[in-house]
């Protein structure tokens, strides 16, 4: 179960993260000179077999007349397939469809199934922003599906729509809260190791959170669960083993 687990953790999550780090992200934005720089040294660390940039903001699906909370992540498909299975995950139309410009968008099956839409469909994400003077307003933006995908994981399959990183950039710009470097190691199981050598390389401007720490909640839950499975399995070789002497 903890293989499977892990094994659909990965086939669209990032063994390890780059974000900017708390004191930077509160004050001057990181220039996109400093994410190059990093993206640099991080692709020629080693361990590493692929990063790719990425941004995210939280958003809502309409499709009337339902609705759905989703989060928008931009990526650049070239770079995507170093680090994660998304290609291989597609179950309609073809990856190679997220192009700049044309406001494509991959949606998961299962908001594909709650919002009734298909490939070829137009879906309408509402972006909410922060214009002059801190006050909130929001965008509407339409977007055509250009495939479906499928992990098995309620987490990605009714949450993620990923599109073109240039198009989700031109949402909001400016606005660098949630930019990242997504990476993938040659060893999974090594990536506390490889990610705490990242940190020390990288600026202090920036933080590594590997995919131990983004998925923390799983596998202590696993590991509750052997716990309990073996204190159990105890109890019954217990019991077996008094009445055998009995």
């Amino acid at each position: 179960f903890e293989d499977e687990l892990r094994d659909r953790l990965f086939s669209l999550g990032a063994q390890a993260r780059v974000v900017a780090h708390e004191s930077a992200a509160g004050s001057q934005q990181i220039p996109a000179a400093q994410w190059q720089n990093a993206q640099r040294i991080i692709r020629d660390s080693k361990g590493v077999a692929g990063v790719a940039p990425y941004i995210e903001m939280q958003a809502l699906a309409v499709h009337t007349p339902e609705m759905l909370p989703i989060v928008l992540r931009g990526i650049d498909p070239q770079a995507e397939l170093s680090v994660t299975e998304l290609s291989r995950s597609l179950t309609q139309g073809r990856f190679a469809d997220l192009v700049p410009g044309e406001d494509r968008v991959l949606i998961g099956s299962y908001v594909a199934e709650k919002l009734a839409l298909a490939t070829g469909d137009t879906v309408s994400v509402l972006i909410p922003t922060v214009g002059d003077g801190g006050v909130f307003t929001s965008k509407l933006r339409e977007f055509t599906v250009a495939g479906i995908f499928e992990v098995g994981q309620l987490d990605y399959d009714g949450t993620y729509f990923f599109a073109h990183i240039d198009d989700v950039s031109a949402l909001n710009p400016g606005n660098e809260s949630g930019h990242g470097l997504r990476i993938r190691f040659d060893e999974p199981l090594q990536a506390p190791t490889l990610a705490a050598g990242l940190r020390q390389r990288l600026p202090k401007t920036f933080d590594v959170i590997d995919w131990t720490q983004d998925n923390a909640t799983y596998f202590r839950a696993v590991r509750i669960e052997k716990t309990m499975m073996s204190i159990i399995l105890l109890l019954i070789v217990a019991v077996a083993a008094f009445n055998i002497v009995a």
